[in-house]
């Protein structure tokens, strides 16, 4: 037998020898704080043959990656067949790889890696939430920057732009995205509702464009402009301190603001840069490609805690260009975070008046309704096995998206693109949007300057009484007159001693005259449709009349306050003479309506009634007079040439008021029935 049988033959027998044993491993990827033992030990089963010795097995422990430890270098199976080895972290946040090399009878049959990812959870919860901290203060600096720099100037075009739906919305783009901030935009927008200078139809289409101003944050994270953080911050820093024109401070504080937005930026994603190689956290992102609503869920749980969209939104790009998560996972998370700002602005509108409610609802819907068919298109809406949305993005992203490329700009385009897609959706439905948030919150009652334009006394569930809910309607007549009568008060208290600041009151006053005037009548228009006897029908017409004298009388507030406004740009002076006669008309016309609103729900005391008679005579003869008299004290140059026409308008404004309060006197006399008015 020649020595190359012999070692075919041996060759063949160690083959059989080896072939009777089996090795597997409890685990081969893990994390593990740094610095520290793994908890679990790293166990290599043995599975043989009885006839085996398995004291023929040892395996040898060595550090392939990282400054990871072995704690012990050969380790020999236990009587279960099991080699038990732990191995220690390095001391910074990195991967550590260990190899075994099992051997039987000193023959390697096998080698194993251990991967070890060290986690310094410190570095990583500080990381984060200390680069959150420094985007938030960074936004904060941005917007509040720029609002004082364009601030007023963006109050005027939301005020003036808004007259229809489209503009409304490309106002609430254009100004967000200056101000960078669509809750400054939402409050802005809220102020001029309450006052009454803009529609809630109007603000639906504002708030729909702050959505899309807002995504411009996003796109200019995605410009990877973290290399110009440091010089930013120096600059702006310097003109903060330096700069003497408030103006230059405000845009110092501007660019400090965008420097330490990026420098947080830049923390986060040096901060997350690492997980990259954590199996376990890798993996749990992993599941946000594989379950959407997942992604979607913690996007807005992390942007509930974060409360900023922007924050959460440039996270999910630090993730995506990190490589943690791909466009499957990532889009699902923006969705998320859109629905996330919505539950913000909901918790911080409960403790708001109606229409900080209202606007924060129409956010929610708005929001919340598109994530939920883009949810329903991304689960079911596919073009060769991709969701539709996530091709139209990648179509108008540069590069292959799909594979990897150019994450950070597919995820910022994907937050604009929904914003935009949503409200080129809801846009022609801003109506329906305003009856349902009216339906859902209903107007009521708000101390804006002492009432508010709710009414007091009219109830739904009185409409099957109709004698019942026409007391109420004399009750709420009562309420309108008792506004119209403040307004004309405070509009004479403007004229005769100069206060501008009650000017708003008074519009405030008219516009909540005008409100009752409406509901009022609708009150009154839904009683008329239930059965009624002949005296109720007839009075019915009589009722809206008298409401519309009142509303009426709250015009000519506005009307002297035009005259007021006039006489003060022509800069025309009034004697103390033409004072006292402007007072003398309003005290007679307040006399009449103390008493008409007197007279109101009570049965009528015609004394009273025929002393309004003699009062509004006593108002056309003083129109009159006092007319006459401003002509001769414009003579004797008592009062300005040329003051003659707006005078006489003062003095025709009480006079057409009090028209007004005898009509409705007239009324009361009648019981308010149309037969005998």
């Amino acid at each position: 037998m020649n020595n190359k049988t012999i070692l075919i033959i041996l060759t063949i027998l160690f083959s059989i020898t080896i072939s009777a044993f089996e090795i597997t491993v409890n685990w081969t990827k893990g994390n593990q704080r740094i610095n520290s033992i793994t908890e679990k030990p790293a166990e290599i089963a043995i599975k043989m043959d009885s006839l085996q010795s398995i004291g023929d097995f040892y395996a040898d422990f060595t550090v392939v990656e990282g400054k990871g430890k072995v704690l012990v270098e050969r380790v020999y199976p236990n009587r279960e067949g099991i080699i038990e080895a732990r191995f220690k972290t390095s001391k910074k946040m990195e991967n550590n790889i260990y190899m075994a090399k099992v051997y039987h009878k000193d023959n390697l049959v096998k080698v194993i890696n251990f991967q070890i990812f060290g986690l310094d959870w410190m570095k990583i919860i500080f990381g984060i939430i200390g680069g959150l901290a420094l985007f938030l203060f960074g936004m904060k600096f941005m917007s509040d920057g720029l609002q004082r720099v364009a601030g007023d100037r963006m109050r005027s075009i939301i005020a003036t732009l808004t007259k229809n739906t489209f503009f409304s919305v490309i106002v609430g783009l254009f100004v967000t995205s200056i101000i960078q901030s669509s809750s400054a935009t939402t409050v802005m927008i809220v102020g001029f509702v309450n006052a009454g200078l803009m529609t809630l139809a109007q603000s639906i289409g504002v708030i729909m464009g702050a959505n899309i101003g807002t995504t411009v944050t996003a796109q200019l994270i995605a410009f990877k402009l973290t290399d110009y953080a440091l010089p930013a911050i120096a600059i702006g820093v310097f003109m903060i301190l330096f700069a003497k024109h408030s103006k230059y401070k405000n845009y110092g504080e501007v660019i400090f603001g965008f420097g330490l937005l990026f420098l947080g930026m830049t923390m986060m994603s040096a901060t997350v840069h690492p997980l990259r190689s954590a199996p376990e956290i890798a993996e749990f992102f992993v599941n946000f490609s594989h379950n959407p609503l997942l992604a979607m869920l913690i996007g807005i749980i992390i942007t509930v805690i974060v409360q900023s969209s922007s924050a959460t939104v440039g996270l999910t790009i630090v993730l995506a260009s990190q490589g943690l998560i791909d466009v499957y996972g990532a889009v699902p998370l923006i969705f998320g975070e859109n629905i996330g700002t919505t539950i913000t602005a909901t918790f911080a509108a409960l403790s708001s008046n109606r229409q900080g409610k209202r606007a924060a609802l129409v956010h929610g819907l708005f929001n919340v309704i598109g994530v939920t068919y883009m949810m329903i298109g991304f689960y079911f809406v596919k073009i060769r096995g991709v969701p539709a949305y996530l091709r139209l993005v990648d179509w108008i992203t540069p590069g292959n998206n799909l594979a990897g490329e150019n994450l950070a700009r597919y995820v910022a385009n994907s937050h604009t693109i929904f914003n935009v897609c949503n409200t080129l959706i809801f846009l022609p439905f801003t109506g329906v949007i305003r009856r349902i948030v009216e339906k859902v919150i209903p107007l009521k009652e708000e101390d804006e300057i002492k009432e508010s334009t709710k009414a007091k006394y009219l109830d739904e569930n009185l409409l099957n009484n109709p004698s019942i809910a026409l007391g109420q309607v004399k009750k709420e007549m009562k309420h309108m007159l008792e506004t119209a009568r403040e307004s004309m008060k405070t509009a004479t208290e403007i004229i005769v001693d100069n206060k501008d600041n009650k000017i708003d009151k008074v519009k405030f006053l008219e516009r909540k005259t005008n409100y009752l005037q409406n509901i009022i009548t609708q009150y009154i228009i839904n009683i008329s449709r239930g059965e009624l006897f002949e005296k109720e029908a007839d009075q019915i017409p009589v009722y809206i009349h008298s409401i519309n004298d009142i509303e009426r009388v709250g015009d000519q507030s506005i009307n002297l306050i035009e005259y007021y406004q006039i006489r003060k740009e022509k800069g025309l002076k009034f004697s103390d003479e033409a004072i006292a006669e402007i007072k003398e008309m309003n005290r007679v016309l307040m006399e009449m309506i103390t008493l008409v609103d007197s007279n109101m729900e009570k049965a009528y005391s015609v004394e009273d009634i025929e002393k309004c008679y003699i009062l509004e005579e006593r108002l056309n003869e003083n129109e009159r007079a006092f007319a006459n008299n401003h002509i001769n004290r414009m003579r004797k140059d008592v009062c300005d040439m040329g003051s003659n026409s707006v005078y006489a308008d003062i003095l025709n404004a009480y006079e057409r008021a009090g028209d007004h309060i005898i009509n409705i006197a007239q009324a009361i006399s009648k019981h308010f029935e149309w037969s005998d008015v």
